[in-house]
């Protein structure tokens, strides 16, 4: 497909007759080449960035992700990444349980564990599957990715779960909004503060993790951590560029790298310190 700057011409895509998830101010489209789907996204540079770099990073952990690439359609620069249901399949997200789950007061401010029980007893109580301990990690693995990776946008609907003879959490995607909030930080909040008693800050909602959360989940993000540290940024940005056949603009990279490695270093700073 031909590129222009980096971003794929998207010319003879067509756009199909389904609704879009989330904002409504923002430019975006299922769209077909006629074999496979895509969700296509208008975005500001810095954010088509992030959707490559902070995936890059979460593969390079271990992790899947939705592929990104930069793309241009109909006038519009964005993202574009297959479907990655193309099959489909019923899905349901963490809006919806927390929905379901609304009548009952929840003051608990260790958020981690108390997802875990509230997604549990929605998958036990109202559908035919069985909670397992792969949905329990994968619940775990996006609280800590979401303070690891700084993500200030990490939304309940964002959390999917998608039923193919079993119940499979989605890859991670939407990760425009990483690098934006330190562990540091006292006057930003993650959203996973989704519960009705106090919301907790950044700095306040990882040292309460770190004091109060169970042994096994702190190991696992210090685990995290020590294998964020084995990444090779510059190799990253450098296979980036290779995909995209163009160089990344200066003042990008240098903000990707600089809120990783900030982030990075606080967290290691806080665990120690603690």
């Amino acid at each position: 497909m031909k590129r222009e700057k980096g971003y794929l011409k998207l010319e003879n895509y067509q756009i199909l007759d389904r609704n879009c998830k989330g904002k409504t101010n923002i430019y975006k489209k299922w769209l077909t080449d006629g074999n496979q789907e895509y969700f296509f996204k208008e975005e500001n540079e810095l954010a088509r960035y992030k959707e490559i770099f902070y995936s890059f990073i979460l593969q390079s952990m271990g992790f899947t992700t939705a592929e990104y690439d930069l793309a241009t359609f109909e006038h519009k620069d964005g993202i574009i990444s297959p479907n990655y249901n193309p099959n489909n399949y019923i899905s349901f997200n963490m809006a919806e349980i927390l929905r379901w789950y609304s009548k009952q007061e929840i003051t608990k401010n260790y958020n981690v564990q108390s997802l875990i029980e509230i997604v549990k007893k929605y998958i036990q109580s109202e559908t035919k599957y069985t909670f397992t301990t792969e949905m329990e990690e994968n619940i775990v693995n996006h609280f800590l990715m979401q303070i690891f990776l700084g993500n200030s946008d990490l939304n309940a609907t964002n959390i999917e779960m998608i039923t193919n003879g079993q119940v499979v959490f989605s890859p991670f995607y939407d990760l425009s909004c990483c690098g934006r909030i330190s562990p540091v930080e006292t006057s930003a909040f993650y959203q996973f503060n989704y519960f009705k008693g106090p919301k907790l800050n950044a700095q306040e909602m990882v040292l309460n993790f770190l004091n109060k959360g169970d042994k096994k989940h702190i190991e696992l993000l210090k685990e995290y951590l020590e294998r964020a540290k084995e990444i090779n940024i510059e190799t990253g940005l450098k296979e980036i560029q290779n995909r995209i056949e163009c160089e990344i603009p200066y003042c990008i990279s240098g903000i990707l790298r600089r809120e990783l490695r900030s982030h990075t270093t606080s967290l290691d700073t806080i665990i120690h310190n603690r």
